[in-house]
């Protein structure tokens, strides 16, 4: 692998400050950028969104140094591989810019994309295939933006929303029957609900059996036909996420609530979207009551990596225990 790496000029971005918070990293020590940068393979570092990991780039050479031990000797070949990126952007810019200058001919911008589209079929089928079904949530679902309430207390479900775009939200009774308690059982004067942006599974059971309880739904910045229309029919209001894609939302979950507010996360189903969402929760400064479900073993096995953090839910008697600390944990605040 590694010889295919510099055979292809391959560059890899390390961002360890994320690693760390999103729990990738088993050990520090067995972190592989030192061993990369030995053989030569070409490496920068990242951020992985400043804002959101309260990182810089200068706090990420501190830590590559201070975590990884790299040596100034490493750091260079770091810069190196930074500086030729840099350079071949910025001639390829200055080439690009030229070349469409000429294309251009003294007509507009728009003018000259729309003549280009229409002298090739092909290229206007592509754009059309590319873009037909997507759309920019912040305008189709402008009317149904809100604020999340600051008078009561956030409940995050997780089971439909936080799983690859590919993998099929399913449900069982247990789950079903869970959701039923916590509507009997909690105050909807005292909490709210919030869940993700597909509006299918666990997440759509719950919206649908609401009765008065509001629930909210954080969508990615650009969403497909199927989900737009399926959140306009439901009329959900919505927080916009500044991610593209729906794996990203978590980011969101973050800002939004876990770093602003105590709360409560209630992972049914999910992936891979679903463990970094209880990561953020677990990491997020408002802490956050956290529970599992023992039957999703992607995400339980991600509860057991939090140890002392998570509350696995394996049957009935943990669903009762859980809402008692619910009330419990409320009632002091």
């Amino acid at each position: 692998m590694i010889e295919k790496l510099k055979e292809d000029g391959i560059v890899l971005e390390f961002q360890i400050t994320s690693n760390v918070r999103l729990n990738n990293l088993s050990a520090l020590d067995e972190h592989p950028l030192k061993e990369y940068l030995k053989q030569n393979v070409k490496a920068i570092q990242g951020t992985d969104g400043c804002g959101i990991y309260g990182t810089d780039s200068l706090d990420e050479q501190l830590a590559l140094i201070n975590l990884l031990k790299l040596s100034r000797s490493d750091l260079a070949k770091m810069a190196e591989t930074e500086k030729e990126i840099m350079d071949l952007s910025d001639r390829a810019f200055r080439h690009k810019t030229k070349r469409f200058e000429k294309l251009r001919n003294g007509r507009s911008v728009a003018e000259t994309i729309k003549e280009e589209i229409k002298k090739n079929t092909e290229v206007s089928q592509k754009i059309k295939l590319d873009t037909a079904d997507k759309y920019i949530a912040e305008e189709v679902l402008k009317t149904q933006i809100e604020e999340l309430p600051w008078d009561r207390y956030p409940i995050v479900l997780a089971g439909g929303s936080f799983n690859a775009s590919d993998r099929r939200a399913l449900t069982d009774e247990e789950g079903l029957k869970m959701i039923d308690r916590l509507l009997e059982s909690l105050d909807p004067d005292r909490f709210f609900f919030v869940i993700g942006h597909r509006l299918n599974g666990y997440e759509r059971y719950l919206y649908d059996k609401r009765g008065r309880f509001k629930v909210f739904a954080i969508v990615p910045a650009d969403i497909s036909l199927y989900e737009k229309n399926r959140l306009i029919k439901a009329g959900i209001p919505v927080r916009i996420s500044t991610e593209l894609l729906g794996m990203g939302i978590y980011k969101s979950f973050n800002y939004e609530i876990f770093e602003r507010r105590p709360s409560v996360v209630i992972a049914v189903e999910g992936n891979s979207a679903g463990a970094n969402l209880i990561q953020e929760a677990k990491n997020g400064k408002g802490k956050a009551l956290i529970y599992v479900s023992g039957k999703d073993q992607f995400l339980k096995k991600k509860a057991e990596t939090l140890q002392g953090y998570v509350n696995i839910l394996n049957d009935e008697k943990d669903v009762e225990r859980m809402i008692r600390t619910i009330k419990s944990t409320v009632s002091k605040r």
